[in-house]
């Protein structure tokens, strides 16, 4: 009876180190939202408020400040979805879901939403450019300086994100009105 006591007092400690450990390690991917974070890339003092439903409000002296603090905070918050979207929108979910989604990446790559992102950044106004360059320096400081500690996806799926680019942006905005436009 006692080494039955003594075995089931282990079993939950273990127990209680696996799930404590768990935890920790799910909780180091979640987004700091209180508090202040110095990130390399700004000019000068950006504040982002959380309202009760923890939606960002971003403030800023200029816009590329704000841009680049926009696409942190997306990035610190979502993403998992933003690299799922850009590998959508270029037909690459492939290397990392592997040979099940090859056909929807003929699909999409056939569509060529990348050749028509890069066909509109070939055209656009310069503070337009200013703007998606901006918001990718933000999702790319974002990976850079959390790169050891990525959300749960990245870790199961066995891979890291690449550099965000403006094209890449401008994929996801054509993905969205095609998806949007199909009723």
């Amino acid at each position: 009876m006692k080494v039955l006591s003594i075995v089931i007092i282990v079993l939950l400690v273990v127990l209680l180190l696996i799930v404590s450990g768990g935890y920790l390690f799910i909780r180091q991917s979640f987004p700091k939202t209180d508090g202040t974070i110095q990130v390399a890339g700004l000019k000068s003092k950006v504040e982002i408020y959380r309202d009760r439903h923890g939606i960002p409000h971003l403030y800023a002296d200029d816009l590329e400040d704000l841009f680049f603090a926009q696409g942190y905070v997306h990035a610190q918050d979502h993403l998992w979805q933003i690299e799922f979207n850009r590998r959508i929108g270029n037909g690459t979910l492939s290397d990392v879901l592997g040979e099940a989604t090859l056909s929807t990446d003929r699909f999409l790559r056939t569509i060529g939403m990348r050749r028509a992102a890069e066909a509109d950044w070939a055209v656009l106004e310069d503070k337009t450019r200013l703007a998606l360059e901006s918001y990718a320096a933000g999702v790319n400081a974002f990976i850079e300086s959390h790169e050891k500690r990525l959300p749960l996806e990245f870790t199961i799926l066995g891979f890291k994100p690449a550099p965000w680019t403006p094209l890449d942006s401008l994929v996801w905005g054509k993905m969205m009105a095609w998806d949007l436009g199909s009723n």
